[in-house]
């Protein structure tokens, strides 16, 4: 993440870096769904944690957010960076779902 940050900050938000950032921001996203799909099998479908992540469509949001930024940059790399706060916006909010389902 800083290499592509710091690529990204240094051409002054031009539309290759922007995308090369939307892509890293893809790679995190996915691994972090792999590891939510993960825990979840490994936990079973009974166990708080599986019924707190549910069908994780905030991270399932995440991804496709991400990937369409990607092309995105290219008509306008302020559209990319525009997705690319709103996504960080929607996870900045706190998520409830693990506090709902520890406090039933």
């Amino acid at each position: 993440m800083p290499a592509t940050t710091a690529f990204m900050g240094e051409n002054h938000f031009a539309p290759v870096p922007v995308a090369v950032y939307g892509i890293d921001l893809v790679l995190c996203a996915v691994a972090y769904t792999f590891l939510a799909t993960k825990l979840h099998h490994l936990h079973g479908n009974d166990t708080a944690f599986a019924k707190a992540l549910g069908n994780d469509r905030k991270g399932k949001i995440s991804v496709a957010l991400y990937a369409a930024a990607v092309p995105l940059a290219f008509v306008n790399q302020w559209i990319g960076v525009a997705i690319f706060v709103l996504v960080a916006a929607v996870w900045f909010v706190p998520d409830t779902r693990f506090s709902r389902v520890l406090e039933k």
